[in-house]
């Protein structure tokens, strides 16, 4: 499977979260039909284009935080 085709298919899965959901980066791979690979996931989020209007802010970590190299304070999902 091409990188490609490997982002097409995790950008598909992110567009279809609705407003008020979040999901994990798990649970993106797993829909994307890429189980086990939530880096992958992480990965091409930070690929997005900028200036994106996929929901990347979304998705969070497996222990319910939202990470991004710019986030400066707790983020936890409450």
């Amino acid at each position: 499977m091409a990188v490609n085709e490997m982002h097409q298919r995790i950008w598909q899965v992110l567009g279809q979260i609705p407003p008020g959901k979040v999901v994990t980066y798990g649970q993106v791979a797993e829909l994307a039909g890429l189980a086990g690979k939530s880096r992958m996931v992480g990965r091409c989020l930070g690929q997005l284009p900028e200036g994106s209007r996929l929901p990347w802010h979304r998705v969070i970590n497996a222990q319910g935080k939202f990470l991004c190299r710019w986030a400066v304070k707790d983020t936890t999902v409450r």
